[in-house]
């Protein structure tokens, strides 16, 4: 699949602040 997470991550989802999404990602 020419789609792949680790070089496209998907955006956060609505019901989780961006913030809380990127830190929950790098911990």
């Amino acid at each position: 699949s020419l789609d792949h997470p680790l070089l496209q991550p998907l955006p956060p989802p609505p019901s989780v602040p961006p913030d809380r999404y990127f830190v929950s990602r790098r911990v």
